[in-house]
């Protein structure tokens, strides 16, 4: 089973002139939106179509709209766990954080590749995708905060990102797809938040079959 995006390597080939800001803006926006075309390698290999399999770009945005409604208070401020956060930087780093796969492909524990080897290859991918583009440092530290867990929100994001992946294997479930419980079990293990937890569970009660109802 590949790991990478189907189709070429390279949607848009500008690297002939990839300086002028126009052309640079488009590389690293063809490189990036590779994602939309690379499916989550866990679920393939847990029988989901790629009719239905949501590719790593889905994942992202799935990512970014939960965290901002898990952090989003009544008043219009944003906090979680008795931390301020900010609304901006929770939808940057959701958006960031697995651009590395665009050339990495969507790597899991499945591929026999430890954690220091899969980022050096998801950052040798994010540096791949941003070459020759201006802004890209700003990115590359939003990823490297993400990674390292520096920031309240990017400790807030790394639970999310997984507590998104649980509701997504709670709506296939409840499509009738089989092996999601290893999913549960990796989702409930990184949500240290008790709240987190919660949604995960009152999702995981709602898609389980016996319990008369769906997702």
């Amino acid at each position: 089973m590949t790991t990478k995006a189907p189709g070429p390597d390279e949607t848009l080939d500008l690297s002939h002139n990839a300086g002028s800001v126009p052309n640079s803006v488009l590389a690293a926006w063809a490189s990036l939106t590779r994602l939309k075309t690379l499916y989550r390698q866990g679920w393939l290999r847990r029988g989901v179509g790629p009719a239905q399999c949501e590719s790593v770009a889905d994942h992202s945005f799935g990512t970014a709209i939960l965290g901002l409604l898990l952090a989003a208070g009544p008043a219009g401020d944003f906090h979680f766990g008795g931390q301020s956060l900010d609304p901006g930087r929770i939808a940057v780093l959701a958006l960031v954080h697995e651009l590395g796969e665009a050339y990495a492909g969507d790597l899991t524990p499945s591929d026999g590749i430890g954690k220091a080897e899969k980022r050096r290859l998801e950052e040798e991918g994010l540096d791949r995708a941003l070459a020759g583009f201006a802004g890209k440092d700003w990115l590359k530290a939003a990823w490297l905060d993400y990674e390292e867990g520096r920031s309240p929100e990017a400790r807030f994001i790394r639970q999310v990102d997984k507590l998104e992946m649980g509701l997504q294997a709670a709506v296939y479930r409840s499509q009738g797809c089989q092996g999601m419980d290893e999913f549960f079990q990796s989702a409930k293990a990184g949500c240290g938040d008790r709240a987190l937890e919660a949604v995960l569970e009152a999702a995981m009660a709602g898609s389980d079959p016996k319990s008369g109802s769906g997702a």
